[in-house]
């Protein structure tokens, strides 16, 4: 996994799987829950790694954060680096030079609010239905923009008259 195959929204960019030797990666395999920060160029960007996105290790300008904790949803922490407060955080924290990067020490200073484990759940049950919601949204203007580009080619052709006639 590296940096540039996780979208600014946090999926996984599907098509740019690259191998890795399995002798030089020990230390570095993905487990479900493991959530990924990068910390240079696109600084901030996340990923909450899930068992279903197959087998993986993560890049050396990746931070991993493994949830040791019955009291944290690794899934409420991914919604969380989506928040505004999250971006705030890494604009104030980063670094700018060659390559703008925020170090892992940096990222331990992150101070994250965490509610009840019940209401994380909430949290994350609005916001994956938000989330859906949005898809539904971008699929319906991708159709209707599909139907109007095929509407505009019947109704301003070349090669007949006008389809609307006026005074009809």
């Amino acid at each position: 996994m590296r940096i540039t195959d996780i979208t600014d929204d946090g999926r996984l960019r599907l098509g740019g799987a690259r191998s890795a030797d399995p002798s030089l990666v020990t230390g570095y395999e993905l487990r479900d829950g493991d959530l990924l920060f990068a910390r240079s160029g696109t600084v901030g960007r996340t990923f909450l790694y899930r068992d279903s996105d197959g087998p993986c290790v993560y890049a050396g300008y990746l931070i991993r954060f493994r949830v040791r904790s019955k009291f944290v949803s690794s899934r409420f922490l991914s919604v969380w680096t989506h928040s505004h407060f999250y971006h705030r955080w890494v604009a104030s924290m980063l670094r700018t030079g060659a390559q703008p990067n925020i170090n892992a020490t940096e990222y331990a200073s992150l101070r994250v609010p965490v509610p009840p484990l019940r209401e994380q759940h909430a949290i994350v049950g609005v916001m994956d239905r938000l989330d859906a919601a949005l898809r539904r949204a971008r699929a319906m203007r991708h159709a209707l923009m599909s139907f109007r580009a095929a509407l505009s080619s019947r109704l301003f052709r070349r090669d007949t008259d006008a389809v609307l006639r006026p005074g009809r």
